[in-house]
């Protein structure tokens, strides 16, 4: 699905209504990385044009965030807006 990049650190899907998407974002290191890094998500969506925050989204639209790793470990749920813990780069 095309996307389209919003600012340094952000994208864009154009989505039907009561369409579904899934996504994987890959977060990569740079050629020299930093010992240890941060993750925050935060989730904002835009539906009939209308902007909202997780949580603030008309009933019956819902958005979740779950991450793997490290080391290949299987998915856990994750607060948005929150770091989970301290990444290693790779």
């Amino acid at each position: 699905m095309p996307v389209t990049n919003s600012g340094p650190t952000g994208f864009t899907v154009d989505l039907q209504r009561q369409g579904g998407v899934s996504c994987v974002v890959y977060n990569r290191p740079d050629a020299t990385p930093a010992e240890s890094a941060d993750l925050t998500v935060d989730k904002h969506g835009s539906i009939d044009g209308t902007s909202y925050a997780k949580g603030d989204q008309p009933d019956g639209y819902e958005a979740a965030l779950s991450l793997t790793g490290p080391d290949g470990t299987t998915a856990t749920p994750q607060a948005l807006g929150h770091p989970p813990h301290r990444l290693r780069p790779g």
